[in-house]
């Protein structure tokens, strides 16, 4: 049923009763709370969280904490709040605001939006986190409290949609999603206010998502990363194998990995989309002349390197960087064919990493040797609007070839990263299964010995990791089982999305691997390297770089443990009658 936009809604209250407080509460427009004039953030809120304001203070009493904000506050109102004590407003601004009306008249709600965003940063704030709404359904609902479920549940979704919709055109802007969170019924007394586990889970979620703001590397900017004389890696090495992972990004980030001191290559070691989740690639790339790694991003981003083994200074590994094809189209009845540099003619293999992007429909890609069918666990997915990118070693023809093929169209760009120039330096097997199952949070091992058609002088392992049919988000950790301490080997898993991705790892003990959710893994080895021959070694992965600090997991908080009851407000009446 529709609702008057002249009348705020009505709880279970009498509606006598919540009128006058309405008019109460209109009349009075009580002044924001505010805690001290230290401002490193700022809680602007409706009643949903502005009776914890005591315990936001104290949990960010590091940065300095004001909080402003009255029950049953609009969002329209929230500009003028902020314009008038614009002394309270942080360099980071936390925004609960949405709970009340006009939530259901979309264009006044984006205006809204926009007006508050707009003053916060009028008023000096550096960055803004939303918090988004509970999603109140029957089922997460107390049976007394079923009204909320009927008349705010065809809203509260569109205030959400608003939100994020909001972070393109804001590029400050980051929402807290407080939706998944609260799923459940443990966290709020009536379907939206908070109780004490859902005060503690609130904070646990904005601490995490302000520790993001602080630790994300900016758009724009170039970390540079030290190898050579750290984890084992001698003073003179050339080149190094590293595992990049970034995730946080929030629109489209480009990873690119070069030698410091050089010039930066346009060709970007991998792109990750905002809805990728964590994208991580391997990348075999020259150091520069201090033994240093340098890594530029196109957006905000978290960004972790661990080291998987290095070139010496006696390598025979070729090193020459380059692009060997540019956005072609390859297709089913299109393949490609790619002619490698003269003196590569004759490599053992090539390590080239392929960036493709569907032109309308999901499919997979691979390069191989020309003139043989390439080997269906190289192939990785991509789909149309979303960049992918991946390592992969090939095996050249005799005069210096490899082929490309997909399975529909898709836009291609290949940059060479690394040859092993001699014939004995690695080797390409036919796929060799190593398990084939459905993981969850038990640890598996895997064993990597006495494979078959891997020389006993081979010294590392090219493996293939696929996830197929997962249906729920989640990941999967992959450590060497003698360091458990590492930090583990992460690929991230969507709903009805598969994924490969590719591993270089020593060829002796055995690899531990669980999911954090059950879906099913496959594991091949599907290629080796000797080491020794080719002067490049193969590691157990050491962490180089984490942008991201460490920060209090969600699932690692004790909410049953005592915890002080949330500061009440002085308008008890007006929160009963007003959803926020």
């Amino acid at each position: 049923m529709a609702q008057d936009p002249s009348r705020r809604p009505i709880g279970r209250r009498a509606g006598f009763t919540a009128l006058v407080v309405a008019l109460i509460a209109a009349l009075l427009h009580p002044a924001p709370v505010a805690a001290q004039n230290g401002y490193g953030i700022s809680l602007l809120a409706d009643s949903v969280l502005i009776g914890s304001g005591a315990e936001f203070r104290a949990e960010f009493s590091d940065l300095g904490a004001s909080v402003s904000g009255f029950p049953g506050i609009y969002t329209a109102e929230g500009a003028n709040i902020i314009d008038r004590d614009a002394h309270l407003v942080g360099d980071i601004a936390i925004v609960s605001l949405g709970h009340n009306f006009p939530g259901w008249d979309v264009d006044v709600f984006d205006a809204s939006l926009d007006a508050v965003v707009d003053s916060l940063l009028r008023a000096g704030a550096q960055k803004i986190i939303w918090v988004s709404l509970r999603h109140p359904t029957p089922e997460n609902t107390p049976p007394n409290d079923y009204f909320l479920t009927q008349h705010f549940v065809p809203f509260y979704p569109n205030v959400n949609a608003a939100l994020h919709r909001a972070m393109n055109r804001h590029p400050q802007l980051t929402i807290a999603d407080w939706t998944s969170l609260s799923h459940g019924t443990e966290f709020t007394y009536d379907a939206m206010h908070l109780n004490r586990e859902g005060v503690a889970a609130m904070l646990a979620l904005l601490r995490r998502e302000v520790t993001e703001l602080q630790t994300i590397q900016p758009a724009g900017s170039v970390l540079r990363i030290p190898v050579a004389s750290r984890a084992g890696v001698p003073d003179d090495a050339r080149a190094a194998a590293v595992r990049v992972t970034v995730d946080g990004q929030r629109n489209f980030a480009r990873i690119t990995a070069y030698p410091c001191d050089t010039l930066r290559p346009p060709t970007p070691l991998l792109s990750a989309h905002h809805r990728s989740g964590a994208v991580s690639n391997l990348a075999i790339t020259e150091l520069g002349p201090r033994g240093d790694l340098c890594l530029h991003t196109s957006d905000d981003a978290q960004i972790s390197v661990d080291l998987q083994g290095w070139a010496d200074g006696e390598s025979s590994i070729d090193l020459d960087a380059r692009r060997l094809t540019d956005a072609i189209t390859v297709s089913p009845d299109r393949p490609r064919t790619i002619t490698l540099p003269d003196r590569l003619q004759g490599a053992a293999a090539v390590a080239v990493n392929i960036s493709a992007r569907g032109k309308g429909a999901t499919g997979g890609v691979t390069a191989h040797t020309c003139g043989r069918s390439p080997r269906r666990p190289d192939r990785f997915a991509f789909t149309a609007p979303i960049s992918t990118s991946e390592f992969r070693l090939v095996r050249p023809t005799a005069d210096g070839r490899i082929c490309l093929s997909s399975t529909a169209p898709a836009t291609v760009s290949v940059d060479l990263q690394a040859a092993l120039p001699n014939a004995n330096q690695a080797g390409l097997l036919e796929p060799k299964l190593l398990i084939n199952t459905t993981l969850d949070a038990t640890l598996q091992r895997v064993a990597l010995s006495a494979i078959p058609g891997v020389p006993q002088r081979a010294s590392g392992l090219e493996l293939t990791v696929q996830i197929r049919n997962p249906t729920t988000d989640g990941s999967v950790h992959i450590r060497p089982c003698a360091r458990p301490a590492v930090p583990s080997r992460e690929a991230t898993y969507s709903p009805g999305t598969n994924r490969t991705t590719k591993l270089l790892v020593p060829a002796t003990g055995d690899l531990c691997v669980r999911a954090t959710t059950p879906t099913t893994v496959a594991i091949r080895a599907t290629g080796w390297i000797d080491g020794g021959a080719a002067g490049l070694h193969l590691t157990s992965p050491v962490e180089l770089w984490r942008t991201r600090r460490p920060s209090q997991r969600l699932d690692d908080i004790d909410f049953g443990r005592p915890r002080p009851a949330p500061v009440d407000d002085d308008f008890t009446l007006d929160r009963q009658s007003l959803p926020g």
